[in-house]
């Protein structure tokens, strides 16, 4: 392991995160990536904290903006709750995650059906993914920022993208 990593890895054994996120799944996604890593050697400081942010921000903002002020939305919410029970935390992590389609932001599908249609409006063309991301630290201090990745959707017919929403994974 490098000095940096191990540095890394040294800070964040000694440190305690909160995820923002009111889906359980995606805590699971982290834990099977980056984290999952990081806690099976030996990390178990990562706890999931539910915010009470209403995500209602206008879908007419800019895109980035539009993620970047939902996450710290997400953030502010759970900061002022710690805050008024006491608790204490060395980074809380909030997020939010849209579709960008034809100038249209797209968040989380309402419901099985709504999944369907959009994923039959997606099929076989490109659009963009933006994440918001928004950081704070025990100092008090903050990051926030954004990514965008380019998406191909192939050409799927109607029965895998109902087996794909059968599963639940884009609920």
């Amino acid at each position: 392991m490098s000095d940096d990593a191990q540095g890394l890895y040294d800070w964040l054994l000694t440190h305690r995160f909160y995820l923002r996120s009111s889906e359980v799944r995606y805590y699971y996604e982290l834990e099977g990536q980056t984290i999952g890593i990081i806690h099976i050697q030996g990390i178990q400081n990562l706890l999931v904290h539910v915010s009470n942010f209403e995500e209602n921000l206008p879908k007419s903002l800019p895109v980035r903006d539009f993620v970047e002020q939902t996450a710290l939305g997400k953030l502010h919410a759970v900061v002022a709750e710690m805050k008024e029970n006491n608790d204490t935390y060395d980074v809380i992590i909030a997020s939010d995650t849209v579709i960008y389609f034809e100038g249209e932001i797209l968040g989380k599908p309402a419901d099985a059906k709504d999944a369907f249609k959009t994923l039959q409006r997606l099929r076989g063309r490109e659009h963009l993914v933006y994440s918001g991301v928004a950081l704070a630290y025990k100092d008090g201090t903050e990051e926030v920022f954004s990514e965008e990745t380019r998406v191909e959707f192939g050409e799927y017919p109607d029965r895998i993208i109902q087996q794909y929403v059968d599963s639940g994974e884009p609920l």
